[in-house]
């Protein structure tokens, strides 16, 4: 109990913990919504990257690579330098970066996903 503040000061406390709390959940990929009105605490997940096949990451490794982007090994899996190497395409062709394959990605790359 803290001694000599008043009555609303110290609850303030216990707002601080809860967004501290807030930001880590936050950091570990689920989002926690609070509702004003009670105590009770729901994780909401985050919408996470979508995953592709291992053929259509290799046809986005084949193409960065003969762009300059990309010079590790073609083989189908999202790997740091294949991140790196979409982080840089997605810069130079002015698209949301995320290091990720997405439909914008896709879409710009001209990627044929149906074979």
């Amino acid at each position: 109990m803290i001694k000599g503040l008043p009555r609303e000061r110290k609850g303030m406390r216990s707002y601080g913990i809860l967004l501290l709390g807030i930001l880590f959940l936050s950091s570990l990929g689920s989002v926690p919504f609070v509702e004003a009105r009670t105590s009770q605490v729901t994780v909401v997940k985050v919408k996470k990257a979508p995953r592709y096949s291992r053929a259509t990451i290799a046809k986005a490794q084949a193409l960065l690579k003969a762009q300059g982007y990309y010079t590790g090994p073609i083989n189908g899996i999202m790997t740091p330098a294949t991140r790196a190497a979409l982080k840089s395409y997605q810069r130079r062709h002015y698209l949301t970066v995320t290091g990720y394959l997405n439909k914008e990605t896709i879409r710009s790359m001209k990627l044929d996903l149906r074979s």
